[in-house]
């Protein structure tokens, strides 16, 4: 057997990446990271290689550079480390084989993709952020999201398979008080599915609240997530207290901890693509070795990858689709795979598009293609337009179909197959076609993906068949899959949960 498949050679070198990293950690040293928050400035101050000038966070070097290795060896064995970056969730560990070699870059084969001999490549879907409006099914309309999309919005990406953002449910309940939006949207999507959380919380209580609720429903944690990096080179005070207040307490296991800036490309970054990626380091290296620092080496963000996108100039906006955003993507991944020392790419399906249609359709599958092409095998923000402001039932199901024809090239094809060539052709020439073939019989199954929403036919036999369009048998099967989810927990439990956010809301 030998299979043939496209891939995407990494374009740093390893000269470059370390010149990036480097560049990075000279400003974590020289520049430093604003941080207004005087119990943390107090403990940085006490830490070897940590020192506070005015209201500015510095790391020396031989601090970062330690940092670095405790990430590579805390790596060492994960399965895809960026998961922990793009979904706030836990990676799997895999124990390492007798003589495994020490953290590294794996060198790429001729190819320049990792992808074994044989194995097939299997992407993974991951939901959507939480987003605020949302396209209505029946009246086409966008319009603010309630509780009863947010629900139905958890039973479609559960009947998809697609699995949830561990630490946010897919749509905001703005028909929910805000004091009262966190626990709602953790409760009513833990009925369905333990793959979603809380989002942002806001205060001790909620997290303390949120931590009793995820107890009760049997969710793993983390519920919510705490990120601090403000571009350019800010920790958010008001964010990191939550954390300070937590420090020790067992409900601090309720919050995914991550530095999450995004600098952006001549924006709040410098307009060059060395220069935006080092300053990505310094703040993300900067918040990993912050989080250390806090947690006493309890907790240690991996900086997987060093995010920064590209902006429009013309309307000042946040373009994660763009041709820029793509490759800042990637090349983020290859700094985070250079400092974690285990090659790891995350994908995604963005868009800036307003609504489910071509433009989101082209952007969408050129970011899923060219992540895939580069390593990515999990793609989130699926369901997600105009960045992150609004969710589309239909998009999610189209969502499913590019990542599926992804998924196709990804594997190539067997460049043999045991088929002797001119056997092969005589057997259709006597036939006068291929169709029936033993050749055609034994691989078209496997050769060909059959779409289930795009459309094959010829133009007359689809207008035969009532000319449905691609958005309305999306929209069929999103309302079809939604039917079909039932409550993963007994009534009981259900009331539980149910009363315990109506004592918190007594409170607040």
């Amino acid at each position: 057997m030998s299979n043939v498949h496209y891939s995407l050679q990494p374009v740093l070198s390893q000269d470059q990446l370390e010149m990036i990293v480097s560049d990075g950690i000279r400003i974590l040293d020289e520049i430093g990271v604003e941080c207004k928050h005087s119990g943390i400035q107090g403990l940085v101050a006490k830490t070897p290689g940590g020192r506070v000038r005015g209201e500015r966070l510095h790391f020396e070097p031989k601090l970062c550079r330690e940092h670095i290795e405790k990430i590579r060896q805390k790596v060492r064995g994960r399965i895809d480390p960026a998961r922990e970056h793009t979904q706030k969730s836990q990676t799997v560990v895999q124990p390492p084989s007798p003589g495994q070699p020490s953290p590294g870059l794996p060198s790429p084969g001729p190819s320049g993709h990792p992808l074994p001999q044989g194995e097939r490549v299997k992407l993974k879907a991951v939901g959507p952020w939480t987003c605020i409006n949302v396209i209505d099914m029946d009246s086409q309309k966008m319009r603010l999201g309630t509780l009863a999309d947010m629900i139905d919005a958890t039973k479609l990406l559960t009947a998809l398979n697609i699995e949830g953002r561990k630490i946010c449910a897919p749509i905001c309940p703005n028909d929910i008080p805000g004091r009262l939006q966190s626990l709602t949207m953790a409760k009513e999507s833990w009925k369905f599915t333990d793959q979603t959380g809380g989002g942002v919380s806001s205060t001790v209580r909620e997290i303390e609240a949120l931590y009793e609720l995820g107890t009760l429903a049997g969710v793993k944690p983390p519920y919510t997530f705490i990120e601090f990096g403000i571009s350019p080179l800010t920790f958010n005070p008001d964010t990191l207290d939550l954390v300070y207040k937590m420090l020790g307490r067992p409900e601090m296991a309720a919050m995914a901890i991550d530095p999450g800036p995004i600098p952006t490309l001549g924006g709040t970054g410098p307009l060059s693509f060395k220069a935006v990626l080092a300053q990505s380091v310094a703040e993300t290296l900067g918040g990993s070795v912050l989080v250390d620092i806090l947690t006493a080496g309890e907790r240690t963000p991996l900086c997987s990858a060093m995010t920064a996108v590209g902006v429009d100039m013309r309307f000042g906006t946040v373009n994660f689709s763009s041709p820029e955003s793509i490759l800042l993507l990637n090349m983020g991944f290859e700094v985070g795979s250079y400092v974690t020392g285990v090659r790891s790419m995350g994908g995604a399906m963005r868009t800036i598009a307003k609504w489910h249609d071509e433009q989101a359709a082209s952007e969408k599958t050129m970011c899923a293609l060219m992540g895939a092409l580069a390593g990515a095998r999990h793609f989130c923000d699926l369901g997600q337009i105009s960045v992150d402001d609004a969710f589309s039932f239909e998009q999610v199901v189209l969502d499913m179909e590019i990542l599926a024809g992804v998924e196709r090239f990804m594997n190539g094809f067997d460049f043999d197959n045991g088929a002797d060539t001119l056997t092969a052709i005589r057997e259709g020439l006597e036939t006068r076609n291929f169709f029936t073939s033993d050749l055609t019989m034994a691989n078209f199954r496997k050769d060909y993906w059959c779409p289930k929403i795009f459309e094959r036919r010829m133009l007359g036999s689809w207008q035969a068949a009532g000319a449905p369009t691609v958005l309305d048998k999306a929209r069929q099967i999103a309302k079809e899959k939604i039917a079909s989810v039932q409550p993963r927990l007994d009534e009981g439990t259900a009331r539980k949960m149910d009363d315990l956010v109506k004592k918190f809301a007594a409170t607040v």
